[in-house]
C-alpha cells in the first residue's frame, strides 16, 4: 500500500473541493451554479478521512520499525557500491541488512547466482539490486545482455516503438539476473555530445526527451524493475562535471523553461528520482541540489507533488567530496529529504561510519526521527515490503519493545499554502 504524504493528500482533495465549489455554468443564460453545502461537506470529510488514514498507516509502520534494531533501520537508507568480483565482501554487507547493492566492476557469468545469494542474505528484507544501464557509455550489464545504444543514438532513429522494444529486451534480461532498481533513464536535456552528460541525453528538445524516456520507463517497469529519472533538476546545462568538482546550473526560471519540462510529465508512482549535485543559486544557495531541502522538499515534493523514492547521486563525487566528508554529506542528504543515499563507496567501514553519523544526528535532533522513518518507509514501499510482517535477517527475533514515533505532516501543518 502506498503511503502518501499528508500535504499531498490535503492539497489534492482540497484543490478538488475548491475547483468544484467555484466552478460555474457557462451556458448562454448566464446562470451560475455552485455545489451544495452537502457536497462541500462531503469533500471536506473525505479530506479529513484520507489524511487520518495516511497518518494512521504511517504511525503503524513506524511502530513496527521501532521493534527493529536501530542499525537495521539505518542501513535501509544506504546503498553500497558492491564489487561483484569480491562476492564474500558483498555478502557480508548484504547480511548486515543494507538497503541497496549498486553492482560495480565487470560482471561474470555467475552474477545471477551471486545476486540470488545476496538477496537471500537480507532475509525477508532483501537489498535492492541496482545497476547503471542507460546504454552507450553507461552500461554495466553489456557482457551479459548485449550492447545497448546511447540515448542520443536511440532518439536519432526517431522510432519510439522500436526504442521501447530495445529497452524491453535489456530490461527483461536484467530482471532475470535479479536487478530490481535501475539508474536510468537520463532525463537531462542537452545538445552537447561530450561532457558529463553528452550522448547520455536524448537531446535538447524536452518533448523528445519525454517520448523516449517514457519508452524506457515502460520497458523497465513492465519487467518489474524500478526506473530512476536523473539528474533532477537537470544536469544538461551546467558549468562542468559534478564527478570532478562543484558545478553551477541555470536559474530556476531557465530550468522551468527547458530542463524541468522533461522531468515534470514523467514524475509518477512508477519511477524514482535521482537528485544531482548541482548548485542552483537562487534556490539552493551555495549547496548542491542533492543536499538542499528547498530543492527536494520544496520543488520536487511540494510543487511537483512527487511522493516516490528520492535517491542521491553518488556522495563520493567531487562536487560533494571537496566540501563534505561522506558521513557529513550523508546526514545532510537525509535531512534534505533524500530516501536512499548512494554512498559511492565499496568500503564497509564507510557504511559503518555513515550509519553511526546518521544515528547520532537522529539522537541529537539534527535529523528528526520522523524524517529517517519517512525515508525507510519509502524504501520499503518501493520494495513492496511491509515492516509489520517482514524483518531483516540481521534483526533477529521480534522485540516486545515498541517506541512510539510521532507521525506528522512532513510539509507543515494542514492549511499551509506556501512552499517550505
Amino acid at each position: 500500500m502506498r503511503i502518501l504524504g499528508g500535504a499531498f493528500m490535503v492539497a489534492a482533495v482540497v484543490s478538488l473541493a475548491l475547483w468544484a465549489i467555484t466552478s460555474r455554468d457557462t451556458s448562454d443564460d448566464g446562470d451560475t451554479t455552485v455545489l451544495s453545502a452537502q457536497t462541500s461537506t462531503t469533500l471536506a470529510d473525505a479530506t479529513t478521512t484520507t489524511i487520518d488514514r495516511a497518518l494512521a498507516d504511517a504511525q503503524a509502520s513506524d511502530d513496527c520499525l521501532a521493534t527493529w534494531p536501530k542499525r537495521s533501520r539505518t542501513l535501509q537508507v544506504l546503498a553500497f557500491d558492491a564489487p561483484v568480483d569480491d562476492p564474500d565482501l558483498v555478502d557480508t554487507v548484504a547480511s548486515a541488512g543494507i538497503g541497496a547493492l549498486f553492482l560495480r566492476n565487470a560482471p561474470g557469468d555467475n552474477l545471477k547466482e551471486a545476486v540470488t545469494a545476496w538477496r537471500a542474505s537480507g532475509g525477508d528484507v532483501p537489498p535492492f539490486i541496482a545497476v547503471d544501464e542507460e546504454g552507450g557509455t553507461v552500461q554495466y550489464l553489456e557482457p551479459l545482455v548485449g550492447d545497448l545504444a546511447s540515448a542520443r543514438s536511440i532518439a536519432a532513429e526517431g522510432n519510439v516503438a522500436a526504442a521501447r522494444a530495445t529497452y524491453s529486451a535489456v530490461a527483461t534480461q536484467a530482471a532475470d539476473l535479479g536487478v530490481d532498481l535501475v539508474f536510468a533513464p537520463d532525463v537531462d536535456t542537452t545538445d552537447a555530445t561530450a561532457g558529463a552528460i553528452g550522448t547520455r541525453s536524448y537531446g535538447d528538445d524536452p518533448a523528445v526527451v519525454v517520448q523516449f524516456a517514457q519508452a524506457a520507463i515502460d520497458a523497465w517497469s513492465n519487467a518489474g524493475v524500478l526506473p530512476t529519472l536523473k539528474h533532477f533538476p537537470g544536469h544538461g546545462h551546467v558549468s562542468g562535471d559534478s564527478h570532478d568538482a562543484p558545478v553551477v546550473g541555470p536559474t530556476l526560471e531557465e530550468l522551468r523553461a527547458r530542463d524541468l519540462l522533461a522531468f515534470e510529465p514523467l514524475l509518477a508512482d512508477d519511477v524514482a528520482v535521482m537528485v544531482g549535485h548541482i548548485v542552483i543559486p537562487d534556490v539552493t544557495g551555495d549547496k548542491p541540489a542533492s543536499l538542499s531541502e528547498e530543492m527536494i522538499r520544496g520543488l520536487l515534493r511540494y510543487e511537483y507533488r512527487f511522493d516516490g523514492l528520492v535517491i542521491t547521486d553518488a556522495l563520493s563525487m567531487g562536487a560533494i567530496a571537496q566540501s563534505y566528508t561522506l558521513p557529513e554529506a550523508s546526514v545532510e542528504a537525509l535531512k534534505a529529504g533524500n530516501d536512499l543515499l548512494l554512498l559511492g563507496s565499496n568500503d564497509p567501514a564507510d557504511v559503518d561510519a555513515v550509519a553511526e553519523a546518521i544515528e547520532t544526528a537522529v539522537e541529537t535532533g539534527t535529523v528528526p526521527e520522523n524524517r529517517l522513518n519517512e525515508a525507510i518507509r519509502r524504501v520499503l514501499t518501493a520494495k513492496g515490503i511491509d515492516p509489520c510482517t517482514s524483518r531483516p535477517a540481521a534483526a533477529g527475533p521480534e522485540s516486545a519493545t515498541t517506541v512510539p514515533v510521532e507521525a506528522i505532516d512532513p510539509y507543515g501543518p494542514i492549511g499551509t499554502t506556501a512552499a517550505p
